[in-house]
């Protein structure tokens, strides 16, 4: 979310100031890369650029093929393979092409100026200012009388389908496995073969930022709010002192809330949004009650501060004032909270947590990388072909 909104604000000021924008996405990789399908990056034709693709490896070369697109306004599909890098020219090597990660990359490259592109990234802007779980299906390769499709796209959502590919017949199937991957919460790509022609399209869901709730405004709390905003997430700072939950402690909290340890229940509407929480008002009482609170919400993580033995009086408390902790919400407890890195100052702390937050949420289990037997990132689907 946080690279999707610096193009959208790149792309406006891009277009204030006069100038044209090239939309570049990674839409299919073979093998290992940096980036995963759906990664992106918006070049402008004055050298400015948001996002990336890659490492590193493959932007300035993007950035000068998005430049010709630009001045030639037509959208195309560039292809790079670093599987063997004994093929490599002079000039991908002076590029840094000959740097990649041993796989092979798809980009789709739209000027701005063309319908598709525009379509594309006007989508992008409608899901940066609603965040709401949906598929973007992106049709970027075809042949055959279907060769105008590329570059269209697909919204597909719970609530409605709002298709802008030319090809009937191909709308209609892509419509079909857009609400599958919608359904499974995964992305994917598919390729189509008809009569008259052929297209592959790009499956993207696309998932809200991370939402935390953090309960507790004590000074610890500061970094984890500050980090949790640098990677995107939506934060909501409560407590129930006045002073501590104030914009100058948390200036880049999306909400800040006062309540005390008796009124939690009236505010619970204000954070039942969120997907993962904290526990850290450092304060027994209150803590009691934001668990007693979270215990019948759906959060897919609660962290909790301090040693297991304090938490386990604290469930043990609650159990004995008739409240019912089940083993499913036991089991989304993590306390103590954050992963095993040595961690003791307040930004230690903070990236302790937020990185088990992130491992929970990716079903991972936040071990080392080098002791990993399976691939990095997860593989984005390929989809047997439809034959029509």
């Amino acid at each position: 979310m946080k690279e999707i909104r610096a193009i959208i604000d790149l792309f406006r000021a891009a277009e204030a100031r006069g100038a044209t924008s090239a939309l570049v996405t990674l839409v299919k990789v073979k093998g290992s890369s940096y980036r995963r399908a759906g990664a992106r990056m918006l070049v402008t034709d004055d050298g400015q650029r948001a996002g990336a693709v890659s490492g590193g490896c493959l932007e300035d070369d993007i950035q000068r093929k998005a430049l010709l697109a630009i001045s030639v306004n037509r959208s195309s599909l560039i292809v790079y393979d670093s599987t063997d890098e004994d093929e490599l020219n002079a000039d991908d090597i002076r590029y840094g092409v000959g740097l990649g990660c041993n796989g092979v990359v798809y980009v789709l490259i739209e000027p701005i100026t063309q319908t598709a592109g525009r379509l594309h990234l006007d989508a992008l802007a409608k899901f940066v200012h609603h965040p709401k779980s949906q598929v973007l299906a992106i049709v970027f390769g075809a042949e055959g009388n279907l060769t105008s499709d590329v570059g269209n796209i697909l919204t597909f959502n719970d609530l409605a389908s709002h298709s802008y590919i030319l090809s009937s017949d191909l709308g209609r199937v892509v419509e079909t496995d857009a609400e599958a991957c919608f359904h499974a919460r995964r992305s994917a790509t598919k390729l189509y073969e008809f009569s008259d022609g052929r297209a592959e399209v790009f499956f993207e869901y696309l998932a809200p930022p991370v939402s935390l709730a953090i309960f507790g405004a004590g000074y610890d709390a500061i970094p984890l709010a500050a980090f949790a905003k640098e990677l995107g997430w939506t934060v909501t700072v409560v407590d129930g002192r006045p002073s501590y939950v104030s914009k100058s402690r948390f200036p880049s909290a999306d909400a800040l809330v006062v309540a005390k340890h008796d009124a939690l229940a009236q505010v619970s509407e204000q954070i039942q949004f969120a997907d993962v929480a904290v526990v850290m008002s450092h304060n027994y009482i209150y803590d009691l009650a934001v668990l007693h609170l979270l215990a019948h919400l759906p959060m897919k993580y609660v962290g909790v501060l301090g040693p297991k033995k304090r938490t386990d009086k604290l469930f043990a408390e609650l159990r004995s004032h008739g409240v019912e902790i089940s083993d499913d919400f036991l089991n989304r407890v993590y306390a103590p909270m954050g992963l095993d890195i040595g961690a003791e100052l307040p930004d230690e702390i903070a990236l302790s947590v937020l990185s088990e937050i992130r491992a929970v949420i990716s079903g991972r289990s936040g071990g080392h990388l080098r002791l990993r037997r399976a691939p990095i990132h997860d593989y984005v689907q390929e989809i047997q072909p439809s034959l029509k």
